[in-house]
């Protein structure tokens, strides 16, 4: 994932609360310096951080993250559809490849319970 957004974001929600680097640091108990590093996309907030930030600006924690909200259970059709094209845009090269082998391996599996199916209707 590239976290050049994750930075742009950490710094706008930091200066649209009025916060100085210090202020930040001192309220998530960490330092001007590393908050610094996270704007400056040097470096990655922990998810404890990202959990502090998130609570600290009334933030769902996904979004501090990705960018994205959460999708919504409801959903249906090209909405999701959406929603899974955008999460899969986050992927680093090496996370993309491991989705594509998990649904590789779910369309095996799916396509041999189909065989296997009508396998016992021709019986």
């Amino acid at each position: 994932m590239d976290n050049q957004d994750l930075a742009e974001r950490l710094k706008k929600l930091r200066e649209a609360n009025g916060y100085s680097l210090r202020d930040l640091a001192e309220s998530i108990g960490s330092s001007a310096n590393t908050v610094m590093r996270w704007e400056r996309n040097e470096s990655t907030p922990s998810q404890e951080f990202i959990l502090k930030l998130a609570d600290l600006y009334s933030r769902d924690p996904v979004w501090m993250t990705f960018g994205v909200k959460r999708p919504n259970a409801n959903l249906k059709g090209n909405s999701m559809i959406e929603t899974i094209t955008t999460r899969l845009d986050l992927l680093s090269e090496p996370q993309l490849n491991a989705v594509h082998t998990v649904i590789a391996l779910f369309l095996n599996l799916e396509s041999q319970e189909r065989k296997d199916d009508e396998a016992k209707f021709a019986e």
